[in-house]
């Protein structure tokens, strides 16, 4: 039952992921997803932990979310803008983001959250990307 709870939270989450058109610019929409994500946990709290519960136990439940991640960072790969391969720099803009939101689950405000994220994220891009 709670896994069926769970995908169709995280179904929802994508279709609202999916229904935002990629645009001309990969890092913009890199940026657009990654403070999708930020903002949806800190919006749906109870939602995102119970996700999160999930997914340790079951990663496929991610597994989506991923791809949609993947295929940003393939697109800036392909566009030559990143400093290393396209599976480390996925791997990493996604341990990030999911590290980001540890302090959420510490207790940190959300403006405390979004802040963190909004260094994290610009820090990232200052490594990953040309």
């Amino acid at each position: 039952m709670q896994r069926a709870l769970v995908r169709r939270i995280v179904e929802a989450f994508l279709a609202q992921k999916r229904s935002l058109r990629p645009t001309e610019d990969a890092l913009a929409d890199l940026e657009r997803g990654w403070n999708g994500w930020i903002g949806f946990a800190l919006a749906y709290p109870n939602q995102f932990r119970l996700m999160i519960e999930t997914a340790r136990i079951d990663p496929s439940v991610s597994s989506s979310g991923y791809e949609l991640l993947r295929g940003i960072i393939d697109r800036l790969a392909a566009e030559g803008r990143l400093r290393t391969d396209a599976e480390t720099a996925a791997r990493t803009v996604w341990a990030a983001s999911n590290g980001v939101l540890t302090l959420f689950f510490q207790g940190e405000t959300a403006a405390h959250v979004r802040a963190s994220s909004d260094l994290m994220l610009e820090s990232l891009v200052g490594r990953l990307i040309k």
